[in-house]
């Protein structure tokens, strides 16, 4: 994560790009507990395929990996995230 932003649905920048882009998350098909494991998952050393598995074992459902890769993108270009 980048700053001091600890909520990405509150912060300024998440609002403008959905507001812009209001399918963005609709066609990813996660629901809130998903993306909220994503991110607690996410840590700069953590394979993408890391991330995947320990949200399945976390929520008990599949995650797609063209889906999770495509959130990936998605908080990539909110800012909320950088690679």
């Amino acid at each position: 994560m980048k700053g001091k932003e600890f909520s990405l649905e509150s912060s300024d920048r998440y609002k403008k790009y959905v507001d812009k882009n209001p399918d963005a998350l609709k066609k990813l098909n996660f629901d809130m507990g998903q993306r909220r494991y994503v991110l607690a998952y996410i840590n700069a050393k953590r394979s993408v395929v890391t991330i995947r598995n320990s949200v399945m074992a976390e929520t008990g459902r599949d995650v797609d990996f063209n889906a999770l890769v495509e959130y990936l993108e998605f908080l990539k270009a909110v800012g909320w995230i950088v690679y």
